[in-house]
């Protein structure tokens, strides 16, 4: 009987899962459009772009990489982004600790946007090279993060996943959060310019 409660829980928990993830893109998909559809100001929707591509690859590439290389369920990336504010215990409150890592990490990955954004308005060279602005910005926000941010979080004592991940996590953050939130702003700034 046991083990028949076990395989129930685990099949609910999968269908969670992707429920989860489904969920994910649909309001992702969703969020686009309305942002397509409606007639906000430039300036907002530069932020608003930028900071939801970058957020969405960068969560993106780590849900994959740690699936692949550690079998991490969906929820264990937002779940560790959770544990920032509810500490190790996000880690057993599964799916509300992962919609509220979602929420984090795109609200985190929002303000990178609105500062480099707000940056560029007053030095023209971070839109006049953006893949050099970019990936200096991704470089200074994973520095931020790993040295400033995540210690005085309540995020459990790091762990050590590796060079592999050391890697793919700098260039996440030069490509993915600096080169393309640059990018995007330097794309609105054209476009700011248009009469």
């Amino acid at each position: 009987m046991g083990c028949s409660l076990s395989a129930i829980g685990y099949r609910l928990s999968a269908i969670g899962y992707w429920l989860l993830a489904v969920g994910y893109w649909l309001l992702a998909i969703g969020y686009w459009l309305l942002l397509l559809a409606t007639s906000m100001k430039l300036s907002l929707k530069a932020i608003l772009t930028a900071g939801l591509v970058a957020g969405t690859l960068d969560l993106t590439l780590a849900i994959v990489y740690f699936g692949v290389t550690l079998h991490a369920p969906f929820t264990a990336v937002p779940q560790a982004v959770a544990s920032g504010v509810l500490g190790a215990r996000a880690f057993r409150l599964g799916i509300p600790a992962a919609l509220l890592g979602i929420f984090l990490h795109y609200f985190i990955a929002l303000t990178v946007a609105d500062f480099y954004y707000a940056a560029s308005l007053r030095v023209p060279f971070l839109n006049r090279r953006p893949i050099l602005s970019g990936a200096v910005y991704g470089i200074a926000v994973y520095l931020i993060m790993q040295h400033i941010v995540i210690p005085l979080s309540r995020h459990p004592a790091p762990r050590n996943f590796g060079t592999p991940w050391l890697i793919a996590n700098v260039a996440s953050h030069i490509v993915f959060i600096g080169i393309t939130i640059a990018l995007i702003t330097r794309h609105y700034s054209r476009q700011s310019l248009r009469p």
